[in-house]
């Protein structure tokens, strides 16, 4: 599978490009290791995606795009609409947080879309201040998810956001009370098994986030630093450091 894409950088143009792997690729351009021309127009969104068989489908798709005039462009996206979505991973003591809206028969991350003048950061601070009344925290980026599915036969196109969060103050295992009626919020054993079982979407969601244990990471990064400092006092022996 490849796809061709299109991303809005900070300064209103459009870059696009073809990859087999989506997600990979736009991490390399928001880390400034992707194409010289997104480097210094940080940060970007991914405004539109299109799925083709093979590489040289990819190919004709890019430089037939890359024709078309800034407006055939704009028409290109707005046409396709593709949701701009911000996740937050919180995960605490073996759970995940998990979001449903009532009646629905799926869970998701909590987040939501984000706006024209948003990062994605600030779309998961606005959206768990208004769900949550909470103040969240996001971290690392960790993956971009595109999804496509039909509801009541309308074809939807997103891409979600996915980024580790913390929410200090929050209990593992305390469901938090929603501020929106239609939503509810509790905690999920954080396992491929269980996410399965209570039908995680986006599908791909599951295995990028099961698993995942922050407190790890937190004690790696203790160790790391406590060989930094054995590594200074046996270089700079009594204190001394210059």
């Amino acid at each position: 599978m490849w796809y061709f894409y299109m991303v809005k950088c900070s300064d209103g143009t459009l870059y696009s490009g073809i990859t087999n792997n989506l997600d990979n690729r736009f991490k390399k351009h928001s880390s400034g290791k992707g194409a010289r021309y997104t480097r210094s127009r940080l940060p970007l969104k991914l405004v539109y995606f299109e799925k083709l068989k093979d590489q040289i489908t990819a190919m004709r798709r890019e430089w037939q795009v890359k024709a078309y005039s800034r407006q055939k462009k704009e028409t290109l996206i707005t046409k396709k609409n593709v949701e701009q979505i911000a996740r937050a991973m919180i995960v605490k003591d073996g759970q995940i947080l998990a979001a449903h809206r009532i009646n629905a028969g799926n869970l998701f991350l909590p987040g939501g879309h984000i706006e024209n003048d948003e990062s994605p950061e600030e779309a998961i601070r606005r959206e768990l201040n208004e769900e949550l009344g909470l103040d969240c925290k996001p971290g690392k980026f960790r993956n971009l998810i595109p999804h496509s599915y039909r509801e009541k036969k309308t074809a939807h196109r997103e891409v979600n956001y996915l980024y580790e969060a913390e929410l200090p103050g929050l209990a593992a295992g305390s469901n938090p009370e929603s501020k929106e009626a239609h939503l509810e919020f509790f905690w999920v054993k954080n396992d491929l098994k269980e996410l399965k079982r209570n039908n995680l979407k986006p599908a791909l969601l599951r295995k990028l986030v099961s698993g995942y244990k922050p407190a790890k990471k937190a004690a790696k990064a203790r160790k790391n630093e406590k060989k930094r400092d054995q590594f200074t006092r046996s270089v700079y022996p009594a204190g001394r450091t210059g």
